[in-house]
C-alpha cells in the first residue's frame, strides 16, 4: 500500500514523499495519480497531477497556521473518460506552522532551495553558457543555464552541491529554456566565478532561510524576479565567505543587518570572500 510521508512542512509550502510505489503501478496500470490537499475546515483544496511517486512533491501556496488532509487518488485515464473513476488510495493530515519567523520582506519572496548538478554540458548556441540538469528535490531535476564556461571546467561541476533559486519565471537562454538560477560568487571584477555551496550533508530541495524574514515564496512568475531585482545588490560574501543577504526594502522596511543564506546543516558558502552574489 502506497503511503504518504510528509518531510518538510513550512508556512506556505510542504514536501511530500510516498513509500510503498512498487506496488501502485501492478495494481493500476492504466491510471494515472493525483494528489490533493484540502484544507480541513472545508476551505481551498487544489489537485496535483503526479508522473512519478518515486521522487517528492513539493506543495506550494499553503496558507500559514492550516490543517490539511493530503489524499492520494488513482484517477482512470484510458481509454479517456467523460466521468473518470477517481480511487483513493490513502490519506494524512499535516498542519502548516504559524508564520511567526519574521518580517515579510523582498527575501521571504524568495525561493532558494539546495541542489546537486545531475549532468552538465556545453550549451550547443553560446561559448559562454553551461547547460546544467540540477536536482533540486522535485519530481525531476530542473534544466538551468549559467555563464560558468568561462570560469569552470565540466568536471568541476559534475555531481556538485549547489544553490538555486527556483521561483524565477523561467526563460529561453540561446534557444535553451532556463527553470531557475545557478546562485554564484563572484569577485569585484568578476575574474573569479563558482557556485555557492550548501553545507555538508545538506539534501536536495532543503529550503534556503534568511535569519529576521519569514519564508513565503512567491509562485514562479515575474513577483519572484521582481523581489530579486530589489535584493540583488545586497547579496554578497562576507570575508569568510559566508553568504549573506540584505534587504533593500519590503512591507515591513529593511533588515537592519545583512543575515546568512541559513540551511538546518549551517550558511552557504563559496571560496571567493567579500564577493557579490547573484
Amino acid at each position: 500500500m502506497v503511503s504518504i510521508d510528509a518531510t518538510e512542512v513550512n508556512p506556505s509550502t510542504a514536501t511530500i514523499r510516498f513509500t510503498g510505489i512498487e506496488e501502485f503501478g501492478s495494481a493500476y496500470p492504466k491510471f494515472q495519480i493525483k494528489v490533493q490537499a484540502h484544507e480541513s475546515e472545508g476551505g481551498a483544496s487544489n489537485m496535483q497531477i503526479v508522473k512519478d511517486l518515486s521522487h517528492p512533491l513539493r506543495l506550494t501556496g499553503l496558507s500559514p497556521a492550516t490543517s490539511y488532509k493530503i489524499r492520494l487518488f488513482a484517477v482512470e485515464d484510458e481509454p479517456p473518460a467523460v466521468s473518470p473513476t477517481f480511487t483513493q488510495l490513502q490519506e494524512t493530515a499535516i498542519s502548516t506552522p504559524a508564520d511567526n519567523q519574521g518580517a515579510l520582506t523582498e527575501l521571504s519572496r524568495l525561493e532558494v532551495r539546495a541542489g546537486r548538478i545531475v549532468s552538465v554540458e556545453a550549451h550547443p548556441n553560446a561559448d559562454s553558457l553551461y547547460v546544467e540538469t540540477i536536482d533540486v528535490g522535485e519530481e525531476k531535476p530542473r534544466t538551468i543555464v549559467s555563464g560558468l564556461r568561462k570560469f569552470c571546467t565540466l568536471e568541476e561541476l559534475q555531481n556538485r552541491e549547489v544553490v538555486v533559486l527556483c521561483n524565477l519565471k523561467p526563460r529561453a537562454m540561446r534557444g535553451v529554456v532556463s527553470a531557475g538560477m545557478l546562485l554564484c560568487a563572484s569577485d569585484e571584477g568578476k575574474s573569479k566565478v563558482e557556485p555557492l555551496a550548501p553545507p555538508p550533508g545538506t539534501k536536495p530541495g532543503e529550503l534556503v532561510m534568511f535569519e529576521g524574514s519569514s519564508s513565503r515564496p512567491c509562485t514562479p512568475g515575474d513577483r519572484a524576479g521582481r523581489a530579486f531585482e530589489k535584493v540583488a545588490a545586497g547579496l554578497v560574501t562576507d570575508d569568510k565567505g559566508v553568504a549573506r543577504a540584505k534587504t533593500t526594502g519590503g512591507p515591513f522596511g529593511e533588515l537592519e543587518e545583512p543575515v546568512t543564506f541559513s540551511l538546518p546543516g549551517g550558511p552557504c558558502t563559496a571560496g571567493i570572500t567579500n564577493g557579490r552574489v547573484s
